[in-house]
């Protein structure tokens, strides 16, 4: 190797002091000047200020304390605990409180530990939440201070049989003991009264549904009949306690009470049973709905698991063909949702019947352009459990002349691979022409793989379709079998798309089919645009190493679009090598123009 010039060597003595930490003994014997020195003092500054903080992160001290409010409790009365954070050392600090209720059932960053007096843990009834956000900001505590918290320990903990718990948070917390007794008759009768006494909804004691929030605690069997009764007369607070009550039992009670004469009542019967359906979610035999929607999962296997039995389906099904009857929305939603769950072949006619309408009912209604997916009414339900139908075995005829009937043909086809009747693929075909605009969508969604020639040379037609769901589940099939002969009518609508799901979905489609010097070269086409030029300017972004983007895109006048477009093409003909490489992507510290790329954008920066 050949030896270090002195540049070398001083420019390992700097990253040797940058390593140490500055100071005078660095074991470098280089003398700094001018410049160096400067650095060096702000090094020494920097390391100083860690140490410093460093050393006062290790005098922080901290105290958790569980205070229970009372020492014994009945069973179904709420249980309200104190989290207490003292600070017990000698210096201030800071910390995050609040931030994290906003969609939940609790405070999410508290952690509540209990465990039964027998030494088993007791169970989180809501894990795995998510949080929204909400109200929140840094506190902070001197020595000697407290921070209190009260929290309902049962929106933590399951606490469903007598006994004496250790409530903690965690092993370096002072815990509390409390202890849970199953009233007498009399007693559970005296907690509802003074429940019921509370008087008219103050914000506080009831939900936004005028239910007594504390009557969801009144699950034990104790507090049955007379749930039972009040139900009976339309109390929605007893019926919020049956619904969460894990006893067969109550499922009988509540399933008694659909038929019920206040239609609105009803509706909140369908709710309790719901969380005690053996849906198929809960089993992951159908996925989600939504990702913002909660399906909560653990709470409602509980529930079923405690509270339903299969000879309960028989009613249930009886009362799901009276929903779909009635052919309103909500109504055919909570039936179908229902046969979801434990529907049969003899309930299929009906089925089929509703689906019918629901799917004639929703043609030519304007598409929600807030959200995706977005089927017209309950469509979307009656196809999860048409997928459920098929599952169970349902009988599903070879030559489907309804929307419903066509659409379980569909759903056979993609679910049962043995299903492949005489002549399937000409009534396929057939289907993917249908006249209803959600059976098309469906039918693409559902197309059985491998695509034979005879599918393939339809798909082009519905990449161009009138209808934009349609497009987009096209697309969606173009996105993942990117076959040459679709790129004619994908580069069509590349260049027509407005709505933001449409766009979304033939840019996806289109970068599947183009190498990526072409992709950029594409959007940089739509710039002139107005329409276009927005979107397409955001969708560029791809080519850049950043964390985040305020979407601010200047681009409303056809001075600043051209100004735009005349600098990407600038850009890319001093930059067509590096363009074409898919993983390669510039720093926001390369040198490029990217106010005059991106204008009106803000980015925050991520080095490559």
């Amino acid at each position: 190797m050949s030896e270090l010039n002195s540049n070398d060597e001083q420019r390992r003595s700097r990253k040797w002091r940058m390593i140490l930490g500055g100071g005078q003994n660095d074991g470098t014997n280089y003398s700094l000047q001018n410049v160096d020195l400067q650095i060096d003092k702000t090094l020494e500054a920097l390391y100083d200020a860690e140490k410093k903080g460093a050393d006062r992160k290790s005098h922080v001290q901290t105290r958790v304390t569980i205070e229970a409010e009372k020492k014994q409790y009945f069973i179904g009365e709420e249980i309200y605990i104190n989290h207490v954070l003292e600070n017990v050392g000698k210096v201030s600090f800071e910390y995050h409180k609040g931030g994290d209720y906003r969609g939940a059932t609790r405070h999410l960053s508290y952690h509540i530990e209990a465990v039964h007096e027998d030494g088993t843990e007791m169970p989180d009834p809501y894990p795995n939440q998510r949080s929204f956000g909400g109200l929140g900001g840094t506190m902070k505590l001197a020595p000697g201070e407290k921070d209190t918290e009260r929290l309902d320990l049962l929106a933590y903990r399951r606490l469903d049989r007598p006994g004496k718990y250790r409530i903690s948070a965690g092993k370096d917390s002072v815990p509390a003991t409390i202890e849970l007794v199953v009233p007498t008759r009399e007693q559970a009768k005296k907690l509802v009264e003074e429940l019921l006494a509370k008087g008219k909804p103050d914000g506080i004691a009831f939900n936004e549904r005028g239910e007594i929030r504390a009557f969801r605690r009144l699950t034990h069997p104790i507090y049955l009949p007379m749930m039972t009764e009040l139900a009976k007369g339309g109390s929605s607070s007893a019926l919020l306690a049956l619904g969460q009550t894990p006893d067969p039992q109550a499922t009988k009670i509540i399933i008694e009470l659909l038929d019920h004469p206040d239609r609105d009542f009803v509706y909140k019967v369908q709710e309790a049973l719901y969380l005690r359906m053996p849906d198929p979610v809960l089993d992951k035999k159908l996925s989600g709905r939504s990702f913002f929607e909660n399906e909560n999962v653990e709470a409602r296997s509980y529930l079923r698991n405690k509270s339903w039995r299969p000879e309960f389906a028989a009613d249930v099904r009886k009362h799901a063909r009276k929903c779909l009857a009635r052919r309103d929305e909500a109504s055919m939603f909570r039936g179908v949702f229902m046969l979801s769950c434990v529907g049969t072949a003899e309930d299929l006619p009906e089925f089929i019947a509703a689906f019918d309408f629901a799917v004639k009912d929703g043609q030519g209604k304007p598409i929600d352009k807030d959200r995706y997916p977005r089927a017209p009414g309950a469509c979307a339900e009656f196809v999860r459990a048409a997928q459920m139908f098929v599952d169970r075995g349902a009988p599903v005829t070879a030559k489907p002349k309804t929307s419903g009937e066509k659409i379980l043909f569909v759903e056979k086809l993609q679910r049962d691979k043995t299903f492949r009747p005489s002549d399937w693929e000409t009534t396929f075909i057939a289907i993917l022409k249908d006249e209803m605009d959600f059976v098309r969508a469906v039918a693409l969604k559902c197309c059985p793989r491998p695509l034979s020639d005879s599918i393939r040379k339809t798909i082009p037609d519905l990449i161009r379709d009138s209808h934009a769901d349609v497009q987009i589940a096209a697309l969606n099939l173009v996105t993942d079998n990117p076959l040459p002969e679709w790129k004619t009518a994908v580069l069509e609508v590349f260049n027509q798309a407005e709505e933001e799901w449409l766009r979304n979905a033939v840019d996806n489609a289109a970068s599947q089919l183009c190498d990526r010097l072409e992709l950029i070269g594409l959007y940089v086409g739509l710039i002139d645009d107005p329409k276009q030029a927005k979107s397409v300017i955001k969708s560029l972004t791809f080519i850049l190493s950043y964390s985040s983007a305020s979407y601010g895109t200047d681009v409303y006048t056809p001075e600043k679009r051209q100004k735009c477009k005349a600098a990407w093409i600038k850009f890319i003909a001093a930059n067509r090598e590096k363009l074409k490489e898919y993983n390669v992507r510039f720093s926001l510290k390369d040198p490029i123009p990217i106010e005059e790329l991106f204008p009106g954008i803000r980015f925050t920066g991520r080095d490559n």
